[in-house]
């Protein structure tokens, strides 16, 4: 396969990690975290009582796709860009040959966040749990979602899967996506 430039996003604990390491493996492609990218001293509004981690602009997803496609460019692999808010960034889907979103409700989220912080097992984005930013999540994660990321859902291109589909389907879908 030619090397491919795909994007993943969707809202926190909607599989996107997950499919994007999977489809990494199975391709050899070079995985990218847009939120790895994060900003420590960006200004971050009371949102609810909480402060919010939940913006684009509190990512650096132009540098991200900058060195993404430094790699792409000069080592001709294929890269897979994933983050939550991976799409809002403007050249992101200018660039991209795939782009899934994924999709899951807010109480679904709620749910595997909490599983996900009690288990202290991370999916190689974030190291530890962060209490403080959950607890921030459960008081305005959704108000946040519909405000800065739920319109990637719009962007043309985009392939919105089921999260709440089995991880097996949903990589299914991807490949068979991809295969063409």
């Amino acid at each position: 396969m030619a090397p491919v430039f795909i994007s993943v996003a969707g809202p926190s604990c909607s599989g996107k990690s997950t499919l994007a390491r999977v489809l990494a493996e199975q391709t050899n492609a070079l995985l990218i975290h847009v939120d790895k990218f994060y900003k420590s001293d960006v200004n971050r509004p009371i949102i609810n009582g909480y402060p919010s981690y939940e913006r684009p602009d509190q990512y650096d997803g132009e540098r991200a796709l900058k060195e993404a496609l430094e790699k792409y460019e000069n080592e001709r692999t294929s890269i897979i860009f994933e983050g939550f808010m991976a799409l809002t960034y403007p050249n992101v889907p200018a660039v991209s040959d795939f782009m899934f979103m994924l999709d899951v409700p807010f109480d679904e989220q709620v749910r595997r966040r909490k599983l996900r912080s009690a288990s202290k097992e991370y999916d190689g984005v974030w190291e530890r749990a962060r209490l403080d930013i959950d607890e921030g999540f459960y008081a305005h994660g959704a108000e946040e979602w519909k405000r800065f990321g739920e319109t990637q859902k719009s962007i043309p291109g985009v392939t919105v899967l089921n999260g709440m589909d089995t991880p097996e389907n949903i990589l299914k879908q991807a490949v068979d996506i991809l295969k063409g």
